[in-house]
C-alpha cells in the first residue's frame, strides 16, 4: 500500500510540475509579440475584389488606377528599417494560368531582381487543387534573399508577392518566418457574377 501511495504522489507531483511548465510556456508565448503572428497583421488599402494585410509596424504605398486598370493593384510594404520590402501584384482576371507559366514568370521576375531561381532552397512549395494553384520559391544569395509566390484562383485572378531582404540581418529576421504566412494575408473577394 505504501508503495502505491508514493507512486500516486509522485505521479500527481509530476503532472502538476508538467502542467506548471506548460502554463509558463503559454504565458511566455502570449507576451512575446512577433511580426509573424498572423492575427497581428494589419489590413492595407483594398479593392472591392481583394483584401490584403502587411506585418505590423511596416509602412505601405499603393499604386491603384481605377480609371485605366480597375482590375490591377500594386502594393509595396517596407519594414521599419527599410531593409526588407514586400510587394503585392494583384491581377483580377479570369484567365487560366498553368504551373508551367507561373514557373517561367517567377524565374523572369527574379532575374530582374538579380536572383537566379537555380539557387533555390528546397523544397519549392508547389500545390494545385481544384480551387487554387500555388507556387512559392525561396532564393538566397551570399547576403541577400528573396521569396516569390504566386496564387491563382480560377474565376478570380492571380496574386503575386515578392519578399526581398537586403543584408544578413534582414534575412535572419524574415526569411523563415514571413513567407509561410503569406497565403493567409491575401483574401480574394468574389464580386457579383463570379464563381470560385
Amino acid at each position: 500500500m505504501g508503495f502505491s501511495l508514493i507512486s500516486w504522489r509522485s505521479s500527481v507531483s509530476d503532472r502538476i510540475r508538467s502542467q506548471g511548465i506548460i502554463l509558463c510556456i503559454l504565458i511566455a508565448l502570449s507576451f512575446s509579440g512577433s511580426v509573424t503572428a498572423s492575427d497581428s497583421w494589419l489590413p492595407v488599402e483594398e479593392r472591392p475584389w481583394v483584401q490584403i494585410e502587411i506585418p505590423p509596424g511596416w509602412s505601405s504605398m499603393s499604386e491603384l488606377n481605377e480609371t485605366t486598370k480597375p482590375d490591377n493593384a500594386l502594393v509595396n510594404a517596407y519594414s521599419p528599417d527599410k531593409n526588407t520590402w514586400l510587394k503585392y501584384i494583384l491581377d483580377h482576371n479570369q484567365d487560366y494560368v498553368s504551373i508551367d507559366k507561373i514557373r517561367k514568370n517567377q524565374s523572369s521576375y527574379m532575374s530582374q531582381l538579380g536572383f537566379r531561381i537555380c539557387m533555390t532552397k528546397d523544397p519549392v512549395i508547389e500545390e494545385k487543387t481544384d480551387h487554387t494553384s500555388f507556387r512559392q520559391v525561396y532564393v538566397r544569395g551570399v547576403e541577400d534573399a528573396a521569396v516569390i509566390g504566386t496564387i491563382v484562383y480560377p474565376g478570380w485572378g492571380q496574386a503575386h508577392y515578392v519578399l526581398v531582404m537586403e543584408g544578413p540581418g534582414a534575412v535572419a529576421e524574415y526569411y523563415e518566418s514571413i513567407p509561410p504566412l503569406m497565403q493567409d494575408h491575401i483574401r480574394p473577394v468574389l464580386v457579383q457574377g463570379e464563381t470560385n
